[in-house]
């Protein structure tokens, strides 16, 4: 069976549209060392990884046989149409057998990174509120030139135990120099204004990274799992350990349903976000085919360590399971498709 892998290539690309090469651990080093820039990458990190993916599936017998039945049963439009359904089907099955390498910013990333910047604040913000009460009972003047008995002037070189760097943030904080007064001093009073402004903003940012963990005022990145958005907060039984899963068996779907509508004319894939189609069909066989070539084929899965994913564990789906877990998708639910 023939495969236009460059076409493959192209539609992958579809997919990352902001990525810029993403150099590997061999080329990041050689570009530490001044042995080679940015430029010198021949191509995005994920081309790579998608070639060596494309060489293993293509060769599954599941997989062949998937991407046959596909070619045999949803021939109504050009054969053009349908290498383009192929590869935005292959790119759906990299991407999800992929998705926590690749998902940097996929939901579950951006939890844990919130729940970690919450970790950091609390500590900071508290820090901050001492600091200020301490300054609140200083009444002494701090004079940053001690160590030298000239008075300030304007382009004087710091003080050596200064660095020019902090100096320059110290300076901010210098009364006017006056000659008649007294030398310049550091003044704690402007200091703790400006430590009341940051603590405010910490504050602030604090806030609303809890606000948004709260179950009273979700955020739509809580209410996700995986690709899926869904209406509502999930439970945690619903946050599926592999929610990639459902994810690509809710976009194969939005695929198939498209290119099924032939009333669709003008170009048969009119998007890949959104809730689920209405018109179409779903392919319930088509899918289950792809799903298990992608996760369940024991000759091509390297990730036999991961019980999430194994045949073992979950066993193949079949064209009745894949409607099952399709129906809660139906789009008077609320439920889509966010992206990979």
């Amino acid at each position: 069976m023939k495969h236009n892998k460059e076409k493959y290539f192209q539609i992958l690309d579809e997919y990352f549209p902001f990525f810029t090469a993403i150099p590997t651990e061999e080329e990041q080093a050689s570009i530490q060392d001044g042995e080679m820039s940015f430029e010198d990458i021949k191509e995005p990190y994920f081309k790579s990884v998608f070639r060596e993916w494309l060489d293993r599936i293509l060769k599954s017998d599941q997989m062949g046989d998937a991407i046959r039945f596909l070619r045999e049963r949803l021939n109504m439009r050009t054969l053009e149409e349908q290498e383009q359904l192929i590869g935005h089907v292959l790119a759906a099955c990299f991407l999800a057998s992929n998705y926590k390498e690749l998902g940097a910013n996929a939901p579950e990333g951006k939890r844990k990174q919130r729940k970690t910047h919450i970790d950091k604040l609390e500590p900071v913000l508290n820090d901050l509120s001492k600091l200020q009460q301490s300054i609140s009972k200083l009444n002494i003047p701090i004079d940053p030139h001690y160590a030298s008995q000239n008075p300030f002037k304007e382009n004087q070189s710091p003080p050596p135990f200064l660095t020019p760097e902090e100096y320059k943030i110290v300076s901010q904080f210098l009364k006017p120099y006056n000659p008649k007064i007294s030398d310049p001093e550091l003044s704690m009073e402007i200091f703790e204004k400006v430590l009341s402004v940051y603590h405010k903003l910490v504050k602030f940012k604090l806030d609303q990274l809890e606000q948004s963990a709260s179950p009273e005022n979700l955020s739509h990145y809580f209410r996700e799992t995986g690709p899926l958005k869904y209406p509502k907060k999930l439970s945690s039984s619903q946050h599926s350990q592999n929610p990639e899963l459902n994810g690509l068996i809710f976009y194969l779907a939005l695929l198939f349903r498209q290119f099924t509508d032939l009333n669709n004319k003008g170009g048969w894939l009119t998007r890949r976000t959104g809730a689920m189609p209405t018109t179409g069909e779903p392919c319930h066989k088509i899918n289950a085919d792809f799903v298990n070539a992608t996760f369940f084929n024991d000759k091509i899965k390297k990730q036999a360590n991961n019980p999430t994913q194994t045949k073992s564990e979950l066993g193949e789906l079949d064209e009745n399971s894949i409607g099952q877990r399709l129906l809660p998708f139906n789009s008077d639910k609320g439920v889509e498709f966010t992206s990979w």
